[in-house]
């Protein structure tokens, strides 16, 4: 008397895995671009904070000595009318692998004077068209551009 052996139903077909790695594609291809998209925004908003931050300690010093500062020496610790800074704020004198905007320090007459944060070339924030650069002026003035720029101050 022969025994029979059974096949157990072990394992995957084939048209299980393709099934199962085309959700997982399809997901990764929406999950994706809104990663992106929040990392932008996010870079964004530290950048927003740095220029805000600048402004505040302009006003101060303008406060004690009845002038802005011309340079970035007193505000932010280096030399020169522009720094770099990364996800963290972190100030770069020079550019570095993870600046994510220049800032730059424009229009210092010691009355007056403009902040503005531009992506970095070659850097994730440099794919942000909505909003290409951030300004801030010592009036109070918060202007942007891009595709979107009346977004670019907002939350």
């Amino acid at each position: 008397m022969k025994s029979s052996m059974k096949k157990s139903g072990s394992g995957f077909t084939l048209i299980e895995l393709v099934i199962t790695i085309s959700i997982i594609a399809i997901l990764a291809a929406i999950a994706f671009p809104s990663y992106t998209s929040y990392v932008i925004r996010s870079n964004r908003s530290v950048a927003r904070g740095v220029l805000v931050d600048l402004a505040a300690k302009q006003e101060v010093l303008k406060l004690q000595n009845t002038v802005y500062s011309t340079d970035f020496t007193y505000l932010a610790g280096v030399s020169g009318t522009s720094y770099y800074i990364n996800r963290s704020s972190l100030v770069e004198a020079t550019q570095a692998s993870d600046s994510i905007y220049q800032i730059s320090l424009t229009n210092a007459s010691g009355t007056a004077f403009t902040l503005t944060a531009t992506p970095v070339t070659g850097s994730p924030q440099a794919k942000d068209t909505q909003c290409t650069s951030l300004t801030l002026a010592s009036t109070g003035l918060r202007t942007a551009t891009g595709s979107s720029p009346t977004t670019c101050w907002s939350k």
